[in-house]
């Protein structure tokens, strides 16, 4: 009984951490990355500025937003920040983030 609680235990932390991060996200030492479609950015400065509102967001490690691509590649803790709230924190710099 003891070995089969040993081998659940495992599965069990793996699946937690799958839906955390959901199937499009990948998932990487407990972190996840997700790659949204950018609307209305018109020039790098579009792009920093919303790399800028993206490190003011708790839980948001690290982030890319590339202009010429309208992609903004974004490593975060699930535990802290959903993708949402990504979103959201994109709305308020003044863009529409679609996932991708």
């Amino acid at each position: 009984m003891k070995l089969a609680k040993k081998i659940l235990f495992p599965l069990f932390f793996i699946s937690v951490t799958f839906f955390a991060c959901n199937k499009n996200t990948e998932s990487t030492s407990g972190l996840c990355m997700k790659k949204f479609q950018i609307k209305g950015m018109v020039c790098n400065g579009c792009a920093e500025s919303i790399e800028s509102a993206l490190k003011e967001t708790e839980g948001v490690k690290e982030n890319k937003v590339v202009y010429s691509d309208s992609i903004a590649s974004i490593t975060f803790d699930s535990t802290q920040v959903s993708k949402e709230s990504l979103i959201a924190a994109i709305g308020k710099a003044g863009y529409t983030a679609l996932e991708r």
